[in-house]
């Protein structure tokens, strides 16, 4: 008897689909942004060069007994990878150095489908720890903004439209 398969899903190419929004405010944590929020966001998608990290995981501990060579694993406290977004500068300086700031506490929101109702939408506390501009002799200019995150909420539903 083979195994069930997993249920058939849509596959999407992120850059055109993805939004990514800067938050000034999100009231509660556990439900992620309201609409209210997401309209109120700066959507910074199309400033977008690279984005890295941004993902939880579990910091796996050794569970070591008497009665067994093998040294079992159990999942221990969760913490995140350095994540960061590096965007593109304005030769004038009307980019996101207008919007972030070394320390500002603020949301980073992830809409993964898209502003759509129904769709997967992370969204995290951070602290921006540095903004880094990346000088290279054939590169275009970009600041790399890292950021701590001090609390997340992942995979809620995009609220639907007012």
């Amino acid at each position: 008897m083979s195994a069930t398969p997993i249920e058939s899903f849509t596959r999407y190419f992120l850059p055109g689909t993805t939004k990514i929004l800067i938050s000034p405010s999100v009231s509660d944590m556990t439900v992620g942004a309201t609409r209210s929020e997401i309209t109120a966001s700066t959507d910074v998608s199309e400033e977008v060069a690279a984005v890295s990290g941004w993902s939880i995981t579990s910091q796996n501990q050794d569970a070591p007994d008497m009665g067994k060579r093998f040294v079992q694993q159990v999942a221990g406290r969760l913490s995140a990878s350095e994540s960061s977004i590096t965007f593109y500068n304005d030769k004038a300086g009307a980019d996101i150095r207008d919007l972030l700031s070394l320390d500002q506490e603020t949301y980073v929101t992830f809409l993964d489908g898209g502003d759509v109702e129904g769709s997967p939408m992370d969204v995290y506390r951070v602290t921006v720890t540095s903004m880094a501009k990346l000088r290279e002799i054939e590169g275009i200019g970009r600041t790399q903004v890292t950021f701590a995150i001090r609390e997340y909420v992942e995979n809620i539903a995009v609220p639907a439209a007012a």
